[in-house]
């Protein structure tokens, strides 16, 4: 996938617009989700755009973390810190508005879990503009909840880069062999994909329109 080289809110059209080295100009409508940690695994967050061309679902970026400040320090044989990994949600915040001008995640997290993590953001200073978090509703396990992912996958209308974790953990549901050798679980994949879920059922409920009043239920 092409990055952009610039990006500019554009209020009118509800909209981010994408400038790409070989001048080509897209505009997207640009939304995010967040799965919350759950026990000792990450939590996970996407941004996505849906290109108000076609009404394709680009992901953006993938994200994820174990705090909203943390980070992993890697060590070498002899104890020695070699490298820093920054597994916090601050950053992933300021690229979000940065980048993108998103301040909106959809979350179907439990109301006590995400208080939980909603105050912990609102209580941190350096994230500024502070994120919204409308909820959405998913279908119960056995009852189509991975409809949306294969409706937009066979109508070609989900666009995920290759170099993605994303992709290769959808790749591993299907083939679970995929996972030998790797320190992942089934659980750790869940959040990847709940996220993607939750990303699909916020454009589903409220889909690209011209400016109005916000009518989304933060929880």
């Amino acid at each position: 996938m092409q990055k952009p080289i610039k990006t500019e809110l554009v209020k009118e059209h509800n909209a981010v617009r994408f400038f790409y080295p070989d001048n080509k100009i897209k505009e997207y409508y640009i939304k995010g989700s967040i799965v919350w940690p759950e026990k000792h695994y990450a939590g996970y967050a996407l941004i996505g755009g849906q290109d108000l061309d076609d009404k394709s679902i680009w992901i953006f970026e993938e994200w994820s973390f174990y705090g909203v400040r943390y980070k992993l320090y890697e060590e070498n044989i002899e104890g020695k810190i070699i490298d820093v990994h920054d597994r916090g949600l601050i950053s992933f915040f300021d690229k979000a508005w940065e980048k993108y001008f998103c301040r909106t995640f959809y979350v179907i997290a439990n109301q006590k879990v995400h208080k939980h993590w909603r105050l912990q953001i609102h209580r941190e200073f350096l994230i500024d503009p502070k994120p919204y978090f409308p909820k959405v509703e998913l279908p119960e396990e056995g009852e189509g909840v991975d409809n949306l992912i294969i409706s937009y996958g066979r109508n070609e209308r989900l666009k995920i880069p290759a170099d993605m974790e994303l992709l290769r953990e959808i790749e591993a549901i299907s083939d679970p062999s995929e996972l030998e050798g790797k320190i992942k679980t089934f659980s750790e994949t869940a959040q990847a994909l709940q996220a993607l879920r939750c990303l699909l059922a916020g454009f589903e409920k409220a889909p690209w329109r011209m400016p109005a009043e916000e009518d989304e239920d933060e929880i």
